[in-house]
């Protein structure tokens, strides 16, 4: 479906419309009277593969394209990637999210994924909008599938903060479980289609038959639209339509679910297909860019047959481009390729999985082959186009390379492309796209490819982990690290060991595990000691120094923090003191301790040396400590704009793993100030991040924070909910707040 206004985009939503609405007449009604009602904001249309979801939403946005002009209705559609591991959309939901900015004729904004999808749906509202979006499985997954840069969790931060008018219609194979009834969601199940209906369908394809014996094969296909519908277009093109001869498609149906059902349908249909039919779907399968491209489509045929790739390109060597042409039109008459407009054509996202699997299955070195092809003309394009390093392309060609079986020779262009240290640009995005160009270094069990040494397998873990880390999805980055640490220590890489196992320290702390990250902190301080890196050495203590501080030892702490500092003067002379992250964690042991003057005097040399280095999340940590100072100082204003100012450059950062710091920071001034509703805000937004990030001691923080407010505000306080807290602190052995929540308890009293 192509662009109709500048107020309709459905160029992002292929062949939507294509298929029968047999058995769900009654659906399009069903969204009509959900579009009219203001209570209702979201509609998932939810079932298996195949079912029909993708037609059901196709009709009826085709029924509100035909009166938005005069309704001022804007719609915007988009089809995400599959969930098969073969998509081409590895960066899926920054691409929609750039999409949609396009759209909507927005500024980009800086910062995380979660921003932005906030500031979209806020954008979305003042006018009647439909999104229509599709394939939204996709986003729910493991790591080594498609699962993007936490994109179920930015889709359901957008579709939560989305208020209308209007409505977004989402398909998908899976419930949307991050959205509650009171966000005005409503789920639609699609049901397989009755015994009647599939005989019908299967009349509408060609097959011809007594009724009892349409309804039999309908009931062993299991009412299931896309079996039938293979089905139906096998028999009418093989078998002349004669429904008796189902049996000569495949076996034993009626025993199987839906995909081990197409799987069977999809291995008939291929035994029957002309050679040149067959090969030519299995060069669309290798990659789904390479049905709906045409131009990428032609392309990869000229270069998987220079020269031939047997089983791939052999059979269609001698065939021009008409002889090309008659083939897929051959697949489309079989029901493998699905028609679209302009002579595009695609490919359902469960039969491209399963052709793919058995192409390689019977030629594994035509298959690698084939991908070693497409990643080395990737990278070609890349070298070709403006600056030669169109990410895009590179992205494919990791991609590729792991795909056949040559992940060494891919890391080497991951990291000419993202580096070989942890930072990457501030350019919007970078940190998403470096994460999706990791994913293909990962098997289906999340675990490095073994074509990888050890030390490369320690090395994308870590890149892994870090990324995760820094996107917020602290809860899935523990694990890599952990394996990046454990791996590091067991090759005496004690560098790598030190920076892996002080990474996996602080993020065990701000997931609440605060005795694994004291642990995993003094192992950082060990390896880095035994690496004789004294910036290595410094960081790392200063890890321990929070680590120790949150669990309440603060002399310990000290002690470790005046070590630090005693190391830092020996390494550095010229910047004699802890700054960055590195401060931050030591001002907040001082700050504790009482010590304002010192730390701001930290913090205001640190911000202007952070300054000249281009630092943004040195500077906004800075600024933070800057905030608290003021507030203790009781200069309120100006601990507003140093607070302010660090909220905006962490969102700038894009490091959700420390923004609730800043947040909570303002809310607590806020507070103070009797901006109370402002104060209850910056806690709302602190507590989405910390909940997707599964930061449990943030969430102390805010519990903290909130009891307070509600002190503030003369609310009554119950002791047994202050109780409740001091047992889940206790529980993660948060024990520095302790002070505060004896002084509520005295409130209550």
């Amino acid at each position: 479906m192509s662009t109709l206004t500048p107020s309709i985009d459905l160029s992002h939503l292929p062949h939507a419309a294509r298929g029968r609405l047999f058995g769900r007449e009654r659906l399009p009604g069903q969204l009509d009277a959900l579009w009219l009602d203001p209570a209702t904001r979201v509609v998932g249309l939810i079932g298996p593969a195949g079912i029909g979801k993708s037609t059901v939403l196709g009709h009826w946005v085709s029924r509100i394209v035909t009166r938005a002009a005069s309704e001022g209705v804007r719609i915007f559609g988009w089809r995400f990637g599959s969930p098969d591991g073969r998509s081409d959309q590895p960066d899926t939901i920054e691409r929609f999210l750039d999409a949609i900015e396009a759209w909507l004729s927005i500024e980009p904004c800086e910062g995380s994924a979660l921003t932005r999808a906030t500031r979209i749906a806020n954008a979305l509202s003042g006018q009647v909008t439909l999104l229509a979006l599709d394939g939204v499985e996709s986003l729910y997954g493991a790591i080594s599938g498609t699962v993007d840069n936490h994109g179920d969790r930015v889709l359901e931060c957008l579709l939560s903060t989305f208020r209308g008018p209007g409505l977004c219609v989402v398909g998908s194979r899976l419930e949307l479980g991050g959205l509650r009834v009171d966000v005005g969601y409503r789920s639609i199940q699609l049901a397989p289609l009755s015994a009647g209906v599939g005989a019908r369908l299967l009349c509408e394809l060609g097959v011809r038959g007594l009724t009892e014996r349409l309804e039999s094969a309908a009931d062993m296909l299991g009412g299931h639209p896309l079996s039938i519908e293979l089905c139906g277009r096998y028999l009418a093109t093989f078998e002349e339509g004669d429904v008796r001869r189902l049996d000569r498609v495949a076996l034993n149906l009626a025993d199987a679910d839906e995909k081990s059902r197409v799987e069977r349908i999809v291995a008939g249909v291929e035994a029957r297909l002309e050679p040149a039919a067959m090969q030519v779907l299995r060069i669309a399968c290798l990659d789904n860019r390479l049905a709906i491209d045409r131009d990428a489509f032609w392309y990869a045929v000229e270069t998987l047959r220079q020269p031939p790739v047997v089983g791939l390109t052999d059979a269609i060597d001698g065939l021009g481009r008409r002889g090309v042409r008659a083939a897929r039109r051959s697949l489309v008459n079989s029901g493998l390729l699905a028609p679209a407009e302009h002579g595009v054509v695609s490919v359902h996202a469960l039969i491209r999985a399963l052709v793919s699997r058995r192409f390689e299955s019977a030629h594994p070195a035509s298959w690698r082959e084939a991908h070693r092809r497409l990643a080395a003309d990737e990278i070609e394009q890349s070298r070709q186009a403006p600056g030669g390093r169109e990410r895009g392309a590179l992205i494919r060609a990791i991609r590729y390379l792991c795909i056949a079986g040559e992940a060494p020779e891919a890391l080497a262009v991951y990291l000419d492309v993202f580096g070989d240290d942890h930072p990457v640009s501030d350019e919007q995005g970078a940190l998403s796209l470096s994460l999706e160009a990791l994913l293909p270094f990962f098997d289906a069990d999340n675990r490095a490819r073994c074509e990888l040494d050890d030390a490369q397998q320690a090395k994308v873990y870590a890149k892994l982990g870090f990324r995760l880390q820094a996107l917020g999805r602290l809860d899935e980055a523990v694990e890599p690290m952990e394996r990046s640490a454990k791996g590091r220590i067991a090759l005496e890489d004690w560098h790598g060991a030190a920076n892996s196992a002080g990474n996996l320290s602080s993020l065990l702390l701000t997931l609440g595990q605060t005795g694994r990250a004291e642990k995993w902190g003094h192992r950082a301080v060990a390896c880095a000691d035994k690496g004789a890196d004294g910036r290595q050495r410094v960081s790392k203590r200063a890890i321990l120094v929070e680590a120790l501080h949150r669990r309440g030892k603060l002399d310990e702490a000290h002690a470790v923090f005046v070590e630090a500092e005693r190391i830092q003067r020996e390494w550095q002379a010229d910047h004699p003191i802890l700054g960055s992250i590195m401060g931050y964690r030591v001002g907040a042991l001082l700050l504790h301790l009482g010590e304002v003057g010192e730390v701001e005097r930290r913090a205001r040399a640190d911000r202007v040396w952070s300054e000249e280095q281009g630092f943004l999340l040195a500077v906004a940590l800075d600024d933070l400590l800057l905030g608290h100072c003021e507030r203790r100082r009781g200069c309120l204003e100006a601990a507003a704009m140093h607070f302010d100012a660090s909220v905006e450059q962490l969102v700038r950062c894009g490091r959700i793993d420390h923004q609730p710091r800043g947040l909570i920071a303002r809310a607590a001034l806020r507070r103070e100030t009797g901006d109370w509703e402002e104060a209850a805000a910056d806690l709302r937004r602190a507590e989405e991040l910390a909940r997707l990030g599964g930061m449990k001691i943030y969430r102390h923080d805010i519990a903290v924070e909130r009891l307070w407010l509600r002190a503030a505000r003369a609310e009554p306080l119950e002791t047994e909910a202050i109780d409740r807290l001091r047992t889940a602190m206790k529980e993660t052995g948060y024990a520095c707040r302790f002070g505060d929540l004896t002084e509520l308890q005295a409130e209550c009293c």
